[in-house]
């Protein structure tokens, strides 16, 4: 049946069909009360209409829907229905619209509550059912937004980093973020004021930087929020980053600034593969030299910074030194390696394993300072000698992190106990 022809019907029902309706009708029909199926609550804020959420202090309209299941015959009027609110005078529906056969959406608009309280719907003078309209307050709601994970990002030329320290001279600009969460969605965030102060080294007063959220971002629970400063952050010394929402702060992050001759021994090599590359375009990782003959033979070097935290980019150079005269030729040359304090992988050209027959060693060097030496070769045995001692392998031998990993796996053998 049509939904228009459901309040006519129940008209004719209870008005014509039942003669003397107010009087004559029988017993059980002047009984019948609708069914409350569901109680729903909800809110408006800015135009976007909130459900199953408390209600804001600062929302523009609260509201309650009732689902309703009539029984047949029984009129559907709005105006037997009202809405009892704590302190307040009854309260007289808004709508009441069809949903599925049978129900029907009665909805109340409410003043705006200013702590939680109870609601009690009544049908003529009847109590239908009583539900708990949940209250949320500014404070409350400050309370449990946090921001996760307070990051610091620089700009480095074409790079951006999130760190803890940089090279003042280097940044040209900066990104803070983090996640901000809330057990409530974010529209009430509308209604208050947010952004980062950012207190640069021996400033004198901090940058405030307004945060934006984009509109999609309101109804939900969590958004990533971020915010740039095109200022260069250059004095040397600690700086900070506070996250606040009105007065309250939701997170703090500190950041130093060094000068460039913090770099100087900053950088180091942390250790290093072969790449090998055989005719078939196949590509492997090797811990040692290879001992046959390879089509191509490259290293992957593994920088870091012994500075935690630390964001900068420095000019790498790779070089072959001659097994001969132990003269050197450059390889490769990157002026802006984004170097960090965790492993950051620098791989070298592949070099053809005719051409390795002559060299030594790959060298990497950094502003000029050598970072590491690495053998294209095994290493040679140790002979003893009569005297218990041993002869020396070569008057130069370059020690990496390959070669103390074989030396302790080999002491480590020597230390196993005879199963007999």
């Amino acid at each position: 049946m049509p939904n228009w022809l459901r309040h006519w019907r129940d008209w004719a029902l209870a008005d014509w069909w039942f003669p003397l309706r107010r009087g004559q009708e029988p017993e059980a029909q002047r009984s019948q009360v609708p069914q409350q199926q569901s109680f729903h609550f909800g809110y408006e804020l800015d135009g976007q209409t909130i459900r199953h959420e408390p209600i804001p202090w600062c929302a523009d309209q609260a509201f309650v829907e009732v689902l309703l299941r009539f029984p047949p015959g029984l009129v559907r009027r709005k105006s037997d229905f009202r809405l009892c609110l704590e302190g307040c005078a009854p309260i007289a529906p808004s709508s009441l619209r069809p949903a599925e056969e049978g129900q029907d959406w009665l909805r109340f608009p409410l003043p705006m509550p200013r702590a939680p309280s109870l609601v009690e719907l009544r049908f003529r003078r009847k109590r239908l059912g009583q539900a708990a309209l949940p209250f949320l307050s500014e404070s409350h709601f400050l309370d449990h937004l946090h921001l996760h994970w307070p990051t610091v990002s620089v700009h480095l030329g074409a790079h951006t980093q999130a760190c803890q320290a940089f090279i003042g001279t280097q940044g040209k600009g900066m990104i803070m973020g983090g996640l901000l969460t809330s057990p409530t969605c974010l529209l009430p965030l509308r209604r208050l004021e947010m952004w980062v102060e950012l207190i640069e080294p021996q400033a004198a007063e901090p940058q405030a930087l307004p945060v934006r959220l984009p509109p999609s971002h309101w109804l939900h629970h969590e958004a990533m929020v971020q915010v740039a400063s095109l200022s260069r952050v250059r004095r040397v010394g600690l700086g900070q980053v506070r996250f606040r929402v009105g007065d309250h702060i939701l997170a703090n992050k500190e950041f130093q600034v060094l000068s460039p001759s913090a770099l100087k021994a900053a950088v180091q090599l942390l250790d290093h593969q072969y790449i090998v590359r055989d005719g078939e375009q196949h590509v492997k990782l090797l811990r040692q030299p290879p001992l046959e003959e390879a089509g191509w033979v490259g290293v992957c070097f593994l920088l870091g910074s012994s500075l935690p935290g630390l964001a900068a980019t420095v000019p790498i150079t790779v070089r072959l030194v001659a097994a001969k005269n132990r003269s050197s030729k450059e390889l490769a040359v990157q002026p802006d390696f984004l170097v960090s304090d965790g492993p950051t992988p620098f791989f070298s050209p592949l070099v053809q394993w005719a051409d390795l027959q002559e060299i030594e060693a790959f060298e990497i060097l950094c502003r000029g300072r050598r970072l590491g030496r690495v053998p294209v070769r095994p290493l040679p045995r140790a002979k003893f000698t009569s005297e218990g001692g041993f002869q020396m392998a070569g008057e130069e031998l370059a020690w990496t992190a390959t070669a103390e990993e074989e030396l302790q796996a080999r002491l480590k053998k020597l230390g196993t106990k005879i199963p007999w």
